[in-house]
């Protein structure tokens, strides 16, 4: 795991990005030293048992937040951090959904609860491994959960939040975060997305593709 840490942080830094939102991390309260001695102080974690788990957040040392609230609204699945950019409360989620339909629900409703305890007038950035979809367009011969998708579709447009790569790429149809081929029959879906509340487009400049 050092040296996955260590070429992911090298990645990381070489990019220049900000905020980064990291899942599937499998990490637990005694990795935090080695992280931090690596990335700097600017880490916040929500660790769990469960390998397939664990997600982090991350801010570039260039950016200095002033952080007001952190809270793991579901621990290793869904991780809040309240903070203060340039003038702006921000409120960002940093989410890795589970792959099985009941455990899917069950996050997806423990977010909308959540999500409800927010204010409003905030700026929201919801993303992460949704492991789902919402469109037609996002997957191709994927099975999903109807309940999970009708209850993540009812969080996106109850605190109106915006698909950041369809609003900018509007006619794609070939963008994909995970794709799977078992028994000469592929699928793949757009499972990683970034939602940003509606009234804050106009801070959304630009969007990337997939980096890993």
């Amino acid at each position: 795991m050092g040296i996955r840490r260590s070429q992911v942080l090298s990645f990381l830094q070489e990019g220049g990005y900000s905020v980064i939102f990291l899942q599937e991390t499998h990490t637990d309260p005694t990795a935090k030293d080695n992280w931090r001695l690596e990335w700097g102080d600017r880490v916040y974690f929500s660790h769990s048992t469960i390998r397939q788990a664990g997600v982090e957040t991350l801010f570039s040392p260039d950016l200095r937040p002033e952080v007001l609230g952190v809270a793991e609204a579901m621990p290793g699945r869904l991780l809040h951090l309240w903070v203060h950019i340039e003038g702006l409360m921000v409120n960002l989620i940093n989410v890795y959904a589970p792959t099985l339909g009941p455990e899917w629900l069950q996050l997806y409703q423990q977010a909308s609860a959540f999500l409800g305890t927010l204010d409003s007038h905030e700026c929201l950035v919801l993303g992460g491994d949704f492991n789902t979809t919402l469109e037609e367009r996002d997957c191709s011969g994927t099975e999903q959960s109807p309940a999970t998708v009708d209850t993540l579709r009812e969080i996106v447009e109850h605190h109106s939040l915006v698909d950041i790569w369809h609003d900018h790429y509007p006619d794609d149809t070939s963008t994909f975060t995970f794709v799977r081929v078992e028994a000469h029959r592929s699928s793949h879906s757009r499972l990683d997305r970034i939602y940003l509340s509606r009234f804050h487009l106009s801070r959304a400049q630009h969007s990337a593709g997939p980096i890993f």
